[in-house]
């Protein structure tokens, strides 16, 4: 026991390096009761046709995950809740990549238009910054100096921009 401070200051730093690793996903997903039920939803690109049906983990307010995975990016989009807001419309942002730092703002990068072009920027981006594997929530408010953004809407548009790829662009058809 010649070292036994440096040892514990050893140990001390590598609890830390594993616990900064661990994925903070679940924190953020919504509970397993809140999710309905399905056999298999479509995974989608944006603002294209669905191609063959394709299991996923899940399909929350009856709305489609859609994916885009252009530059060296994946992300995936969930609505979480069109049909019942409260005071904002959130979505699941999952980015996934090997090569790109994920350390970007969404609530700077992304918009929320309805078909009555009534466009919204988000009021919070709840997710931890940068590293390779990355999910939170973005938020928008329901009510808009335009009223309230889902009034009358038949599509819902986010639109992320400047993450590796000019614009992505999601697209839903409102119940």
């Amino acid at each position: 026991m010649k070292y036994p401070v440096r040892n514990i200051l050893l140990f001390l730093l590598l609890t830390l390096v594993l616990y900064a690793c661990k994925s903070p996903q679940q924190d953020i997903l919504p509970n397993v009761s809140e999710i309905e039920p399905f056999e298999k939803a479509e995974v989608l690109t944006p603002n294209a046709q669905p191609t063959e049906s394709k299991p996923i983990q899940k399909k929350v307010g009856g709305y489609p995950t859609l994916e885009d995975s252009q530059g060296n990016v994946t992300i995936s989009v969930t609505p979480i809740n069109f049909n019942n807001p409260g005071e904002t419309i959130d979505f699941i942002i999952q980015m996934e990549t090997h090569s790109v730092d994920l350390t970007m703002d969404l609530a700077l990068l992304s918009t929320l238009t309805n078909n009555a072009e009534i466009e919204i920027s988000p009021v919070k981006w709840d997710a931890p910054l940068g590293g390779h594997h990355v999910t939170g929530i973005l938020s928008f408010p329901v009510i808009t100096e335009g009223g309230n953004i889902l009034y009358g809407a038949q599509t819902m548009e986010l639109i992320i921009r400047d993450v590796d790829a000019p614009k992505r662009i999601y697209t839903w058809q409102l119940n």
